[in-house]
């Protein structure tokens, strides 16, 4: 059989970013609004179609004529025009990308409906009534075919359906009874993937060569009422949902594996066709049964958070600590919050010619902090103190906010501030074995003493030692205090108990008293 190239489907990535930004966190499920018509009967099912950039979902009740669209950009639901017959079993959707949706509606009777006129036409019979199980999905080729396959239900019949000429023909049976929950999907090559009903395999069908292949089963269990399939554009793996259940898997293509992702919020029942439909980074899905319940899954999130443009740093309250406090962006820019998972990233630096980059982690000559954070609520204040920075150093700050898709914000607004010092109230002891030693030489007085600790008699003391001296003519009106001293010894890292020398050139023939005292770095000084 000759090979056949097919067409992609560009418009889900041409308008991706369109849409995204909904602050929805990545791999959750939330409720959007109830579908309508409300109510589920026999051949319920959706489908995604998209017409001059308005994406919608159409939605099919069963077992009634009731038809509906749901508005992605404003979620809301509202009723069109009727579906020319009552849907019943077996009944399925597919678009063509372009204009038109072909809908199986069970039984015998196959129709296309004109979105932009919001009118259905009959179309040829299909070769046989379809029932519970039946499916349909739409192919192109580059060489002007356009096709829709289906499975019939009900059995192992496949179809294929040529869009140019009307005209149905049988291919390659299934690989089994297609009951209730089988599902159709094409990735937009030659394969059409498929599930079918009671078994648990994934299945491959190849356009060119008209044959099926069983591929690997999940484990969940067999596919229920619900099963379905979606195919997001240009990825290597498809979604599913099991059906009669409340399981979400993903299948990957290439290597070929089965993942559990996620459980909708109810069970997907009864009555339900294919619920599952793709739009850019999220996946829709219908809940069926009795319950009109519409739910959004995010698959893919590509949208960063906002830049924080509010870093403010001050001065912290102990020694070396600076303050931090920011405004929280959302999870998609400024909306939503910020989930489970996502960071804080701060770098900084004592100087001013860093390079401030989520490139270079930390950046050169510079330091990182992350932190590890969510939910934090879009819009709240988030505060933080970073210590062990050197006393009295002026440091210069960046935050950026991640996602937990992986998505940096861009970089912040600059913060700047300088780190607080200790506050040392404690003087150091009282020198008390100031001594003068024996005259070696003219003119020249050697004193000696014990050095005290900067604190008391603890730690190695910085600052000085102050000295006054007295001749004995002015003894008697001498006022002894620190302040009126004449010599100042600086001194660094001096361990308490240690000797310590000092000479001063003194006039001979005189006789001198002289006092001591100790200050530390602080400026607290000893008793004399």
């Amino acid at each position: 059989m000759t090979k056949i190239l097919f067409l992609v489907w560009m418009i889900f990535l041409v308008s991706q970013k369109v849409f995204s930004q909904t602050g929805q966190s990545i791999d959750t499920w939330v409720s959007m609004a109830n579908a309508t018509p409300t109510g589920n009967g026999a051949g319920a099912c959706i489908v995604y179609a998209e017409k001059d950039g308005n994406p919608k979902i159409y939605n099919i009740r069963g077992g009634t004529t009731g038809f509906g669209i749901y508005d992605i950009n404003t979620n809301v639901w509202v009723s069109t025009t009727a579906l020319p017959y009552a849907a019943s079993s077996g009944a399925a959707m597919t678009w063509d990308g372009g204009n038109f949706i072909y809908i199986l509606l069970g039984g015998t009777t196959f129709y296309q409906f004109d979105i932009s006129a919001a009118s259905f036409g009959r179309l040829a019979d299909p070769p046989g009534s379809v029932t519970s199980g039946g499916a349909i999905v739409y192919v192109s080729t580059q060489i002007g075919l356009n096709w829709c396959y289906a499975y019939k239900g009900g059995s192992t019949a496949f179809w294929r359906y040529d869009i140019n000429t009307n005209t149905w023909a049988n291919m390659s049976v299934a690989p089994a009874s297609e009951a209730a929950g089988s599902a159709l999907v094409w990735t937009n090559n030659e394969f059409i993937y498929g599930i079918i009903g009671g078994t648990a395999q994934m299945r491959r069908y190849n356009i060119n060569t008209n044959s099926w292949s069983t591929l690997a089963s999940q484990t969940a269990g067999n596919w229920g009422a619900g099963g379905s399939l979606a195919y997001p554009v240009g990825t290597n793996f498809i979604y599913v949902f099991r059906g009669g259940s409340v399981t979400f898997l993903k299948y990957t293509i290439s290597p070929e594996s089965w993942v559990f992702v996620s459980s909708v919020a109810a069970a997907l029942g009864t009555n339900s066709g294919n619920k599952l439909a793709i739009k850019d980074d999220y996946a829709y899905g219908r809940r069926g049964v009795t319950d009109d319940s519409f739910w959004r899954y995010r698959w893919r999130d590509v949208d960063p958070p906002g830049k924080i443009t509010s870093f403010v740093a001050e001065t912290g309250t102990n020694g070396g600590e600076i303050n931090l406090s920011w405004v929280c962006p959302g999870n998609d820019n400024y909306i939503g919050n910020l989930p489970a998972g996502s960071t804080f990233y701060i770098q900084y630096a004592s100087w001013t010619g860093v390079n401030f980059s989520t490139t270079t982690q930390p950046p050169a000559g510079g330091y990182d902090l992350y932190l590890p954070t969510g939910p934090v609520v879009q819009g709240s204040t988030v505060y933080y103190t970073i210590g062990g920075l050197q006393e009295n150093d002026t440091y210069y700050f960046r935050i950026w906010a991640k996602d937990n898709a992986g998505n940096w914000s861009e970089i912040s607004n600059g913060a700047t501030a300088w780190a607080m010092y200790t506050t040392d109230t404690i003087p150091p002891d009282a020198i008390s074995d100031l001594v003068s030693l024996p005259i070696t030489q003219d003119n020249r007085i050697d004193l000696k003493w014990t050095s005290p600790g900067d604190d008391w008699d603890s730690g190695s003391l910085t600052g000085a030692y102050i000295v006054q001296y007295a001749s004995e003519t002015m003894i008697g009106t001498v006022v002894w205090q620190y302040s009126n001293a004449q010599v100042i010894i600086s001194t660094t890292n001096i361990t308490p108990g240690t000797t310590q020398h000092f000479s001063l050139t003194l006039s001979g023939g005189t006789t001198y008293y002289f006092r001591m005292w100790a200050r530390d770095e602080a400026f607290n000084y000893s008793n004399i």
